[in-house]
C-alpha cells in the first residue's frame, strides 16, 4: 500500500506500522473489545488495527496526522459507518470534542502510538480526560518502563509519579522490534492504563488538589533526583522554606534527607497538598 500510493515513512513522526498479525491479536484480546465500547485511535497509520476495532466496537475515532495516510483509510474504509476519521495532531485535539461531551459508551483509548508523543499525550490524557476508562496501549519499551517502575528503580522519574498518582499501570507484553516496518531501533512494550475512578481514589492516592502546584513540586523533585527533596523544593513556591518541608516530609513518614526516590506516588500527592496548603 505504502508503495502503490509512493509514501515512504516518516521517522520524524514516528511511523513504524504493526505487522504482525499475532501482536494485533494480543491487542484485541487485552482491549476486551465490545460492541459498546467507543474507541480512541492514535496513530490509525494503514490501518490494520482500525479494521479490527470498527468490526467489533460501537464507534471508532482514529486519529492520524499524516493527511496521506488518512486519505488511504478512508477510502479503504468508506463503508464503515461506525468509524470516524480525524486527520489531526493528537496533541493539539481536544479529545472532549470528539464526543459532544456525552460519550454514547465505555470510551476507551486502544492504539499503538507514535513514539515521539507517547508520553505526552498519555500525560496529557490522564489529567484532562476522565471519560477515559482504559488504555491499551504500545510504547516504546523505554518508555513503558518509566511509566510503570517505582520508588528506587533506576527508571523512576517523575512521569511515574503524574501517570501513577492517578492510574495503575501494567506491562501486559514485550513487542520486538520486528514485528513493525519499518523496523525501529528499539523494542516496544503494550500497556494498560486504568485510571482510578472517583470512588477508587481514596483508596488509591489521594485527589491533587492543585494540578499546577503539584506538577511543579514533581518535576523539582526530580531535577536533581540525588538532592535531598528538602533542598529541591525551596524553589517551588517562595513561602516554603526548610521548616516547613522538613515539618511536611514528617507528616507523611518521611526523613528529612529522603530524595526523590524513596516516595511513592501517592506520598507526593499527600506532601504536595500538604504544601499548597501552607503556601
Amino acid at each position: 500500500m505504502l508503495s502503490e500510493h509512493a509514501i515512504r515513512p516518516s521517522r520524524k513522526r514516528g511511523q513504524n506500522f504493526l505487522i504482525d498479525s499475532n501482536i494485533l491479536k494480543v491487542i484485541e484480546r487485552e482491549a476486551h473489545l465490545s460492541s459498546e465500547d467507543v474507541i480512541i485511535e492514535i496513530g490509525a497509520g494503514l490501518g490494520a488495527l482500525t479494521q479490527i476495532l470498527v468490526e467489533r466496537c460501537l464507534c471508532v475515532f482514529s486519529i492520524e496526522q499524516d493527511k496521506r495516510l488518512s486519505s488511504i483509510l478512508s477510502e479503504l474504509l468508506r463503508d464503515k459507518r461506525n468509524l470516524k476519521i480525524i486527520s489531526a495532531d493528537a496533541l493539539s485535539l481536544d479529545l472532549a470534542d470528539l464526543l459532544d461531551g456525552s460519550p454514547a459508551g465505555k470510551v476507551k483509548m486502544v492504539a499503538n502510538l507514535p513514539y515521539g508523543i507517547a508520553s505526552a499525550l498519555l500525560l496529557k490524557c490522564i489529567e484532562n480526560y476522565p471519560f477515559i476508562s482504559e488504555y491499551v496501549v504500545m510504547v516504546q519499551k523505554e518508555v513503558a518502563k518509566r511509566l510503570s517502575c517505582g520508588p528506587g528503580q533506576s527508571d523512576y522519574s517523575s512521569l511515574s509519579v503524574k501517570i501513577q498518582s492517578r492510574s495503575e499501570v501494567k506491562i501486559l507484553s514485550s513487542v520486538s522490534r520486528n514485528c513493525f516496518y519499518p523496523r525501529p531501533r528499539v523494542d516496544s512494550s503494550l500497556l494498560r492504563i486504568t485510571p482510578f475512578g472517583e470512588s477508587e481514589l481514596e483508596s488509591h492516592a489521594p485527589r491533587i488538589e492543585n494540578l499546577e502546584f503539584f506538577t511543579k513540586l514533581v518535576n523539582a523533585s526530580f531535577a536533581q533526583r540525588r538532592k535531598k527533596l528538602k533542598n529541591s523544593l525551596l524553589s517551588v513556591n517562595k513561602s516554603i522554606d526548610r521548616e516547613s518541608l522538613s515539618n511536611a516530609l514528617r507528616v507523611i513518614g518521611k526523613s528529612e534527607d529522603a530524595r526523590a526516590q524513596d516516595l511513592l506516588p501517592f506520598e507526593f500527592v499527600r506532601l504536595s497538598n500538604i504544601l499548597f496548603r501552607e503556601s
